[in-house]
């Protein structure tokens, strides 16, 4: 309801509210339709007859081969000094052996000097 010249704002415009309609009647539904009769299936064609296979071409004779070049004489190679494999550890043996040495010996002494001294202590009272 807007007069002539009226600008339409969020006030003046009134709400579409589309028709409605009545749904069916769910207490009397439609009653289906009833199913088509299939048809009959077509008789299947006959198979056709395989075609004989060809005749397999001979072979051509081999080309015989030419007389393959004699291998040039194999340099010898270098003998290894001993038959340890080489790993690129150049670790010195002797001085992780010395060192356990040593330990072994402090961890001995450490051991008996500790038991002297309990004998002591609990036979000198």
């Amino acid at each position: 309801s807007l007069e002539e010249g009226e600008v339409p704002t969020f006030t003046n415009i009134e709400k579409y509210t589309p028709p409605v309609t009545p749904p069916d009647d769910p207490d009397d539904p439609d009653e289906p339709d009833e199913p088509d009769e299939p048809d009959e299936p077509d008789e299947p064609d006959e198979p056709d007859e395989p075609d004989e296979p060809d005749e397999p071409d001979k072979p051509d004779e081999p080309d015989k081969p030419d007389e393959p070049d004699k291998p040039d004489e194999p340099d010898k190679p270098d003998t290894p000094k001993d038959d340890t494999p080489q790993t690129g550890d150049t670790t010195n043996l002797t001085l992780w052996f010395g060192t356990l040495a040593v330990s072994a010996t402090g961890f001995a002494a450490t051991l008996a000097l500790g038991k002297k001294k309990r004998y002591r202590a609990r036979h000198m009272r």
